[in-house]
C-alpha cells in the first residue's frame, strides 16, 4: 500500500485482494484445503496492481452444507461454495453457482473461469 500511495496507483481493498489472489501460486506440496489461496508474489502482486484493471463486482450465490449453515443471512445459501461436511469418498452431486456481474460495461461480457488448485475431480459448465 505505501509503494501504491507513492506511486498514485489505485488500491483499493477490491484491487489490492485481486492482486493478491490472482498473483498466489499454489504449493505443490501442499493440499488446496492445507493452504488456501497460495504462496503471495508481492511482485507480482505489485505489477497486476500497476496495470490498467478495473475489477468487476461480481455477487456470488451458492449452496452450502457447513455446521455454520443455520448462521448464514441465508441458511443452505453463502458467497462461495462450502461443503465442508458431510461427503463420503464415492459420493457425487451438482451445485449450481450463480455469479452475477453487478459494475463495468453495460451488455454481456465473457469471463473465464477454472477451479484453482483441482485434480480432476470437479468439472465446470457454464451457462449464459
Amino acid at each position: 500500500m505505501s509503494a501504491a500511495k507513492q506511486a498514485g496507483v489505485p488500491h483499493d481493498a477490491t484491487r489490492l485482494a485481486w492482486a493478491l489472489r490472482t498473483s498466489a501460486r499454489p504449493l505443490s506440496a501442499y493440499g488446496v484445503h492445507e493452504q488456501g489461496g497460495g504462496l503471495i508474489d508481492v511482485p507480482k502482486a505489485w505489477d497486476l496492481l500497476r496495470g490498467p484493471v478495473q475489477v468487476p463486482e461480481i455477487q456470488v450465490d451458492a449452496p452450502t452444507r457447513t455446521l455454520m449453515d443455520p448462521y448464514l443471512r441465508r441458511p443452505g445459501h453463502g458467497r462461495g461454495l462450502y461443503e465442508r461436511e458431510g461427503w463420503a469418498p464415492g459420493d457425487t452431486g451438482t451445485r449450481t453457482i450463480t455469479l452475477t456481474r453487478t459494475s463495468g460495461p453495460p451488455g454481456a461480457t465473457t469471463y473465464g473461469l477454472r477451479w484453482r488448485g483441482n485434480d480432476g475431480t470437479f468439472a465446470a459448465v457454464t451457462r449464459a
